[in-house]
């Protein structure tokens, strides 16, 4: 799921979606329809099924930690639905709770756990209380976890600053075993640079190898991240490791290599001959 186009497409409406409370339209035990629901109505939709009250979240987060995975995963969804929650006045913030105490419980869960969050924060919620608990997610044995909580941690770097051990901890993944884990780290490490955000020199190396390495992709995202580096040193104190490190590279016997430290450095040597002239 594109959770950003589903966030955006709803904000721009604004408006609770046409549907009647099913809990006034049926009779019986409100706990026992919200189960019904969240076990045969698609999970996507199960929120404009229940259409929950503020009273409702605690009620449906109760089924975060039923025994069916498929269950837990709908729960999560209709606690997210901002469609519903938002419409309803309530603050999404109220459900991050629910969904960190279920993150620490079902590890297994944690993905979805990660996309409903993500989604949250998108729509404004205040996940600060789960930063710890995303962090812990970079070290996770699944790849695909990995990749959501950088992806995560990416959106967030465009409203606060991501503290030093966060970054510390995606630097380390620039030596993941899966490729497109390291292709996650870069992007976020070189969003933060692009973004004035401190840049941690044990990330320079690491990102050298790949703008020497044969993945043009990653080395795309290297000339990206060198471009920013370089900069933030030229608005500071004036050429430092970055700047160094790259005109090392303009006499690589690798024309591919030697190419994009000259495209790297082509602004401030333009600026240091205007600047002569």
């Amino acid at each position: 799921m594109n959770w950003k186009k589903r966030s955006e497409d709803k904000g721009k409406t604004g408006k609770k979606r046409p549907f009647a409370r099913v809990a006034e339209l049926l009779t019986g035990d409100k706990r026992e329809l919200i189960a019904r629901i969240l076990k045969t109505v698609d999970p996507e939709d199960t929120a404009e099924k229940i259409n929950p009250s503020k009273e409702d979240v605690p009620l449906i987060a109760e089924f975060l930690n039923d025994e069916d995975p498929n269950i837990r995963k709908a729960a999560a969804y209709t606690l997210i639905d901002s469609s519903s929650l938002l419409g309803l006045g309530l603050d999404i913030s109220e459900a991050i709770p629910y969904l960190i105490e279920a993150f620490r419980k079902f590890p297994e869960e944690r993905l979805t756990l990660i996309n409903t969050m993500h989604m949250a924060y998108m729509d404004g919620a205040d996940v600060s209380s789960a930063y710890g608990d995303l962090e812990e997610a970079l070290n996770s044995e699944c790849h695909e976890t990995k990749i959501t909580a950088l992806e995560m941690f990416s959106d967030m770097i465009k409203n606060e600053v991501v503290m030093g051990d966060t970054v510390k901890a995606i630097v380390k993944l620039l030596n993941d075993d899966h490729q497109d884990v390291r292709s996650a780290a870069m992007k976020t490490l070189t969003k933060a640079a692009s973004l004035h955000q401190e840049i941690d020199n044990e990330s320079l190396p690491m990102m050298r190898r790949f703008l020497c390495g044969n993945n043009d992709r990653q080395r795309v995202l290297a000339i990206e991240f060198f471009s920013c580096a370089i900069d933030q040193e030229q608005n500071k104190n004036g050429p430092g490791k970055a700047f160094r490190m790259v005109i090392g590279l303009t006499q690589s016997d690798d024309p591919l290599v030697a190419e994009a430290a000259r495209k790297i450095l082509g602004p401030w040597i333009k600026k240091i001959q205007s600047e002569g002239n």
